[in-house]
Parts: C-alpha cells; sequence; structure tokens
C-alpha cells in the first residue's frame, strides 16, 4: 500500500514537471530583446532552433533544449521540481547553460550558470509566441510625419 502511494505521488510530480516544461516551451518562443542592450536580440522558434542577433545580424545560431536537470559543475546547482534551465548549443557545439528565474508573456529572466550574471529580456511587441515555426523580423514601426 505503501509502495503504490508512493508510485501515486512520484506520478503526479512527474506530469507537474512535464506540464511545467511543456509550458515553458510554447511560452519562450517568440522574439526577445535585452533590458540591457537593446541592440542583442534572440529568437527561440518552435523546432528548438535560436538565433541570435546583435545590431542587426546574426552573432550565434543553434539549438535549445529546456530541462529541470543540468550536467553538475562547481559551484553546484540546484535540480528538481520548480527549477528550469536553458541550454543552447550553438553551431560550434558550445554548450551554455542559464536558470530560467521566469518567463511571462512580457518577460523572460536568466540566470547565466558560467558567472552568475543576470540576464532579462522583453518581448518583442507584435511578435508571434503562438509557437510558429516562422520566424518573423519586424522591422520598428516609421513615425508618421506631421
Amino acid at each position: 500500500m505503501k509502495k503504490q502511494k508512493l508510485f501515486l505521488v512520484l506520478s503526479f510530480l512527474s506530469l507537474i514537471c512535464f506540464a511545467q516544461a511543456n509550458d515553458e516551451k510554447k511560452d519562450i518562443v517568440g522574439t526577445w530583446i535585452s533590458e540591457e542592450d537593446s541592440n542583442w536580440k534572440i529568437v527561440f522558434t518552435a523546432d528548438s532552433k535560436y538565433i541570435d542577433y546583435y545590431e542587426g545580424r546574426v552573432s550565434e545560431k543553434g539549438i535549445y533544449s529546456l530541462s529541470n536537470t543540468i550536467p553538475q559543475s562547481e559551484p553546484s546547482v540546484p535540480t528538481g521540481n520548480g527549477i528550469s534551465y536553458l541550454k543552447l548549443v550553438d553551431s560550434d557545439k558550445v554548450v551554455q547553460f542559464y536558470e530560467i528565474n521566469g518567463i511571462s508573456s512580457t518577460t523572460l529572466s536568466l540566470t547565466w550558470i558560467d558567472n552568475g550574471n543576470l540576464l532579462v529580456f522583453k518581448r518583442q511587441q507584435g511578435a508571434s509566441h503562438s509557437g510558429s515555426k516562422q520566424v518573423t523580423h519586424l522591422k520598428p514601426k516609421q513615425q508618421n510625419k506631421k
């Protein structure tokens, strides 16, 4: 009986983690602009690809994944329920990990594991985050001259 209850609890927790990862996967899709440097933009697509731009030029591209675990290093980082990580693997196979502090409809907050830097991005207005596989690069709106 105790084993059945433990199994049910563990199964329930696994479902919660899976649902959280699916929500984050949907929520991260879109175009994000750095709050610290508006020249830096990163686009996440629904097919697990990312493109990093600086001053409108592609500076890096690769694949991304989300998980609640990370390979341990010094210093050790927590893993498990309620903690999510973003893994970026660029075209040269360089891997970077970020802790996801939060994703909302307007804000993406990350902590870079290598140095602890906080990175905050705002979703580009008008950019789709519905999970579309197409990436649309929007031009700034031109102001009406009076």
